[in-house]
């Protein structure tokens, strides 16, 4: 089941988030050190100011626990929303948990306006790239940032 989240699940979504990001940071070399920025060590602070600015995030609950989350960020340029934070616990994976996430969040941006959705992943993981694609989305561009250590991504879905 895919709800929207409430702000007192806020702190349990970081944490959600943050062990399953945790899972790819040693595959590319991110720690507090050299990449304090990543997803993996995501700060509850910030999903606190994506839910007072009102952007959607929801969970995914399997077997009466949170097991996914997810948030768009609509606004951006030429309609475009962004998918966020696309996570889902290590022990629940290949549950086709995430393609419902995506499939919940396109719906949902779609409803809100938006004509195309983007994400940003590290382009070195090919297997989250080729699993994104298979989704729909086309790599647009790359960019290499001095505070990571690996190279990011763009990806967007014509809505």
């Amino acid at each position: 089941m895919i709800r929207p989240v409430r702000r007192e699940e806020l702190e349990a979504c970081a944490a959600l988030v943050r062990e399953s990001f945790a899972t790819v940071a040693p595959q590319y070399g991110i720690t507090r050190e050299t990449a304090p920025r990543h997803t993996s060590f995501l700060p509850a602070r910030r999903l606190f100011d994506q839910y007072d600015r009102g952007e959607p995030m929801y969970l995914y609950e399997h077997e009466r626990r949170a097991a996914g989350y997810c948030s768009l960020s609509p606004g951006g340029e030429e309609g475009a929303c962004e998918l966020n934070h696309l996570a889902v616990l290590p022990a629940c994976r290949h549950l086709g948990i995430g393609k419902a996430l995506v499939d919940h969040a396109v719906r949902e941006a779609r409803a809100m306006g938006c004509r195309k959705m983007e994400i940003s992943i590290i382009e070195e993981n090919t297997v989250l790239k080729n699993w994104y694609q298979a989704q729909g989305f086309v790599p647009v561009r790359t960019q290499k940032f001095d505070f990571f250590p690996f190279t990011c991504g763009y990806l967007e879905l014509a809505l």
